[in-house]
């Protein structure tokens, strides 16, 4: 029935949700079968056969059976170069991809959008991010993808920084707002970021991305503030060494062990103590104490130089300090915190500065002496 009889005989079936026709495929069987069908579905059936029959599915499937087609076979796992003919294809326009794959033309040149370019131009709505967002959760990130990933940013990174300013629109810039680790966390971060040397240029990246935060953000809290002066107290109780620069080193002590000296002062004080025969020992670094900060305004800690033991049984906590820095505020609130804190402990306290270290008799130009004899290895 080709179409023109087709809409003669249904021309009164205008409203009818099924009409019944044959199929003139000449092997149906049996030849005379009734098949119930939409009025619109059979005539677009009609109109892709040419518009002069009407071919039923199951003879269609024996008849146009894309697995008996005679030529290139996609049902392989053989792999082929696939070009993306995208005009805004950013990069390489050729993949590899299996032809079980491939769904275009099977002929040479194979042409095929890529996932990229089939997504240019297209919103995708906030609901849809969400289910993104959670069917890529948890998913774990091989080596290999993650190297590709870190080559494209440095590759484009005004592409990164297009990222970053969507990121910062929407307040996930870091994926834990509002959050905080745990303390387990934060203990795994610190055990895994133990021992390990920067680079300049990666203490210097470090400290512009601090500046830019605290920029945003207007500075330090006083809370963040504590907690930093916290978290020194801790490093230097745990052994924690800076970075060394002039007049910084290991001392030798025979009463206190191997110390470590932050200036050439605490180094001649470690020579006098070791010097005094009423000396028993001495701990260096081993008593912190907490003072009210007034430039910054807020409570702080910081640790006594030392806490020396004497023969006769007797204690004392000894700070050492340049006299000039003596007028300091904050340096004053933190003496003064430490002589309370000595009268807690029913012991004595003292400032010893280059007056007491070198010599009543002062000369400048025998501790400059000393001190390039520190920097020699003379003492």
């Amino acid at each position: 029935m080709n179409i023109k009889e087709f809409k003669e005989k249904y021309a009164a079936f205008k409203d009818a949700e099924k009409i019944e026709i044959t199929c003139d495929y000449p092997d149906h069987n049996p030849q005379d079968e009734v098949i119930t069908i939409g009025k619109q579905p059979a005539k677009r059936n009609i109109m892709k056969n040419g518009g002069d029959q009407f071919i039923c599915r199951k003879c269609f499937m024996k008849y146009d059976n894309p697995m008996n087609r005679v030529g290139q076979s996609r049902q392989t796992e053989e792999v082929v170069d696939v070009f993306c003919p995208h005009p805004e294809h950013d990069g390489d326009p050729s993949r590899k991809m299996k032809k079980n794959s491939y769904y275009g033309a099977m002929e040479e040149p194979y042409l095929q959008v890529c996932g990229s370019c089939a997504q240019l131009g297209k919103e995708i709505s906030e609901e849809q991010r969400e289910k993104i967002r959670l069917a890529l959760k948890d998913i774990p990130k091989s080596e290999e993808f993650k190297k590709k990933l870190k080559d494209y940013w440095k590759l484009h990174p005004e592409r990164r920084e297009e990222a970053t300013a969507i990121l910062l629109a929407n307040k996930c810039s870091t994926g834990m707002l509002g959050k905080q680790h745990s303390d387990e966390t934060k203990e795994k971060m610190s055990d895994a970021h133990s021992g390990k040397v920067f680079t300049e240029d990666h203490c210097q990246h470090i400290s512009e991305g601090r500046k830019k935060m605290l920029e945003e953000t207007g500075g330090f809290t006083r809370e963040h503030r504590e907690n930093i002066s916290k978290a020194t107290i801790r490093q230097y109780t745990n052994g924690f060494e800076p970075k060394l620069h002039h007049l910084r080193g290991w001392h030798e002590s025979p009463k206190a062990g191997k110390v470590y000296y932050r200036s050439s002062y605490e180094k001649k004080a470690f020579l006098k103590l070791d010097e005094d025969d009423s000396v028993k020992t001495y701990q260096v670094e081993a008593i912190t104490v907490d003072y009210w900060n007034p430039v910054k305004e807020i409570t702080s800690s910081y640790i006594i130089d030392l806490m020396i033991e004497y023969m006769d049984g007797s204690q004392k906590l000894v700070e050492v300090k340049p006299e000039k820095w003596l007028t300091d505020d904050v340096i004053t609130c933190k003496i003064d915190a430490a002589d309370m804190k000595a009268t807690d402990m029913e012991i004595t306290f003292e400032v010893w500065t280059e007056m007491d270290l070198f010599g009543h008799v002062f000369n400048e130009k025998n501790m400059r002496q000393f001190v390039n004899k520190i920097k020699n290895g003379e003492v």
